[in-house]
């Protein structure tokens, strides 16, 4: 490409070396053909795997080494029970006590206990550590897509889109918002590539249907950043005839990408959980006031504002530098992605202030962009040092990325101190023992647990008890006095609990959640102690301890390092062939992107999996993964084009190093 200046060694390492794609046709745009053969193609796949590979382990430490560190045996998150107890669910019965609404984790995670064999105190938080993961990659492959960014540099950029929050917020257990946007920036990367390479927009609306499966309220808010940035994109066209074309004919299939997600949003909705809720909770006064502080709390956490002025040199940085020519218009709608971004999330921001609830703290948690640009703004600069420096400049880049990641890494980490599993292991030790009780001396009766606490003590309740015992208990909250009262009345003789009669329930109080009903019953008659906290109306008093070994997360270095590193293996194995068959010939962005269409792709299916009447035995679920991983590589095979007959291939033009006045 002419005016381009050439660099080598160390300095092309570090500031771009050339990725082989394909050429850009006349219009600017990548054509589908894969070029790539030999010791290229397969030193792509190396350093693409390699990327992934240390993406994953970097952010595996910050979210997992905690655990280890403070010996804590459950997921934190004052939330974390109700995944728990959902992803347990999946693995007796699928979606029938759930509904479709909001189904993604439980469905993902509960597939991945069985995969791995974890229970689901493990694989909450070591979900949260592989999604993060995901999130990461799609930041990073939408810098790839729009600028041609180098694989070495993915990892950087993919790990400071996520610290240079400062403190974040989203990865302290809200599982379904991660899921969500490991899926929404996987998408918005497949659309950027589209808009380059003319390939990818089926792959968006999948990833966009998997994000509202998740999340459906995210969803919404990551339609109108994608939407207002397709017309930010589409509007140059509106007032230059020349241009309609090239940036009109984009637009239109990936709008279909929206309706089609949109559509599939619907159609869960059909599906609701027996409650009737639409995981969405209501707008009531306390819960209005909570929400519109913890939005304030955030906006008044300064350690978020540090990487806005890099984010804005980045953003100028990236609308100025040199790129391929078929990475205009990507560049174009990643920059107007961005641009949406900041304006949805400002006017969201607005409506808070003003008393709608629109997300509260959670908006800002979300608002990827920031931290994304800051390290587009590390590599740009990077650049241009490696142009004007070469080796030194090489080294002066490498330093200031690892200072950035660092210092942002040590805010990300000082913002988790706090943060402390809110499950009692006292509470999970009396509902084990509660739960080995009725399976072995009540296998069929029905349960009634007597709580005083709120909702979070029934979902610690439900994720503590064995799976297959969740789906005949049910709770009564009120005191001893009132159960008992209600019992009689109900015209049940002695009561709940009374006699042995198989469709009798059984009453159960725990100390932790109810310690004045636990006094009152040890001193009523009919009420038996059957293990320390627990006690158990008319119950057959057991002959050996219950609950010796009470669940508890595996969530030691070795055990966690294997279970996310084989996570990522089947997530990559089943997204390969998907990211083939529907992503542009680029292979450093296939594999990035492989987990993150995997885990779309594996979800996507065990609704549908769900919907026809199959179970998620281990047997099923692994019969699940392989179905969804095999016909991903057919579809690979069937959409790869001919390859060009002799020994040519042609190599992407190398960019000119951006330089400090933007030109090339």
């Amino acid at each position: 490409m002419a005016g381009t200046v050439p660099v080598r060694g160390k300095v092309n390492a570090l500031a771009g070396p050339r990725d082989p794609v394909s050429r850009a046709d006349d219009n600017g745009r990548m054509p589908a053909a894969d070029l790539e053969d030999g010791d290229v193609g397969r030193r792509a796949y190396v350093q693409a795997g390699g990327a992934v590979l240390l993406t994953f382990i970097a952010l595996g430490v910050l979210i997992l080494a905690r655990y280890r560190l403070y010996h804590y045996s459950y997921p934190v998150g004052w939330d974390s029970p109700y995944y728990a107890w959902r992803a347990g669910a999946v693995t007796v019965d699928g979606l029938e006590r759930i509904g479709t609404i909001r189904a993604g984790s439980p469905l993902f995670v509960g597939l991945m206990m069985q995969v791995t064999g974890q229970n689901a105190f493990t694989m909450v938080p070591v979900a949260m550590a592989v999604l993060a993961g995901i999130v990461a990659l799609g930041n990073a492959a939408m810098a790839r897509a729009a600028l041609a960014i180098p694989a070495i540099w993915i990892p950087v950029i993919g790990v400071v889109s996520w610290v240079a929050f400062g403190h974040i917020g989203m990865i302290g257990g809200h599982l379904d918002n991660v899921l969500n946007a490991a899926f929404v920036t996987s998408g918005f990367a497949a659309a950027v590539a589209f808009a380059g390479y003319g390939r990818g927009a089926v792959a968006a609306a999948l990833l966009f249907m998997a994000s509202a499966l998740a999340e459906w309220p995210f969803y919404l808010l990551a339609m109108a950043v994608f939407v207002l940035a397709l017309g930010l994109f589409a509007w140059p066209a509106v007032r230059s005839s020349t241009r309609r074309q090239d940036l009109l004919a984009p637009v239109g299939r990936l709008l279909l990408a929206v309706v089609a997600s949109a559509t599939f949003t619907g159609l869960t909705f059909l599906s609701r959980p027996p409650d009737g809720s639409l995981g969405l909770r209501a707008f009531g006064a306390q819960f209005r006031a909570t929400v519109r502080e913890r939005f304030f709390q955030r906006l008044r956490d300064n350690t978020r504002y540090y990487a806005f002025p890099l984010a804005a040199a980045g953003a100028l940085l990236a609308g100025r530098s040199s790129v391929p020519p078929g990475h205009n218009p990507a560049r174009r709608l990643f920059l107007s992605m961005m641009a949406a971004w900041l304006l949805v999330t400002v006017g969201a921001s607005v409506a808070q202030i003003f008393d709608l609830p629109v997300a509260g703290a959670r908006l800002l948690n979300y608002f990827f962009a920031v931290p994304l640009l800051t390290g587009i703004f590390l590599w740009e600069l990077a650049r241009i040092l490696a142009a004007r420096y070469r080796t030194l400049g090489v080294t002066i880049g490498a330093l200031i990325a690892a200072a950035a990641i660092v210092g942002f890494g040590f805010l990300a980490w000082q913002g988790e101190t706090g943060r402390k599993p809110s499950i009692s292991p006292i509470a999970v030790r009396e509902v084990a023992a509660a739960g080995d009780y009725a399976t072995r001396f009540a296998p069929s009766r029905p349960l009634v647990f007597l709580l005083l606490k709120g909702d979070f003590a029934w979902r610690v309740v439900q994720a503590s008890l064995p799976p297959e015992v969740v789906p005949r208990t049910s709770r009564f909250t009120g005191t001893l006095a009132q159960f008992e009262a209600e019992a009689s009345s109900d015209g049940q003789g002695g009561g709940v609990g009374s006699g042995s009669g198989p469709g009798r329930p059984v009453a159960m109080v725990v100390q932790r959640y109810n310690h004045a009903g636990y006094e009152a019953a040890l001193r009523t008659e009919g009420w038996v102690r059957v293990s320390p906290g627990v006690a158990v109306l008319s119950g057959t008093v057991p002959d050996s301890r219950l609950g010796v070994s009470p669940p508890r997360g595996n969530l030691g270095a070795p055990s966690a390092t294997w279970i996310v590193l084989a996570l990522v293996a089947v997530l990559s194995v089943v997204g390969g062939g998907w990211s083939a068959a529907l992503l542009p010939p680029d292979r450093i962005l296939r594999v990035v992107l492989s987990p993150g269409i995997g885990a779309a792709m594996i979800t996507l299916a065990a609704l549908a999996w769900d919907r026809v009447g199959l179970g998620f035995s281990r047997a099923s679920v692994w019969a699940l993964v392989a179905a969804t991983a095999l016909t991903g590589w057919v579809a690979a095979g069937w959409r790869r084009p001919t390859k060009p007959k002799g020994n040519s291939r042609v190599e992407e033009p190398r960019p000119a190093p951006a330089r400090l006045g933007g030109a090339a």
